[in-house]
């Protein structure tokens, strides 16, 4: 990661901490693509509130948007706040039921996937 993305998470590692203890009781925050797993989990560890991550911009794949939610919930994310990424899809209750599974049952990708395309 170059020395803009290491400011963006530390940019993002402080503004948590610093919304918990202003009195937040959760923080909705952008989680940025080029942050690794293990960076999010920093995050999460300096965190004092819950974290949920928004949707961003649209993703190119239902694939890579179910990649992105597994890795936030699995560095410790308490869930998400997705908007475009699921209304813009074809079949939003499907991507709904995915995220759901991947937040609350800790499934896998591949599992949520079959979910969107119909073969769970």
């Amino acid at each position: 990661m170059d020395q803009s993305g290491l400011n963006r998470f530390e940019t993002l590692r402080q503004g948590v901490r610093a919304l918990g203890e202003a009195g937040a009781d959760l923080v909705k925050s952008q989680m940025p693509s080029e942050i690794s797993r293990e960076l999010y989990s920093e995050i999460m560890r300096y965190s004092i509130t819950p974290v949920v991550a928004a949707g961003g911009p649209k993703m190119d794949s239902v694939r890579k948007l179910l990649e992105f939610v597994k890795t936030f919930m699995d560095s410790g994310g308490s869930g998400t706040a997705i908007g475009r990424n699921v209304w813009q899809q074809r079949d939003p209750a499907s991507i709904v039921r995915a995220i759901g599974l991947l937040v609350y049952r800790g499934g896998s990708v591949d599992d949520a996937l079959r979910l969107v395309e119909g073969n769970a």
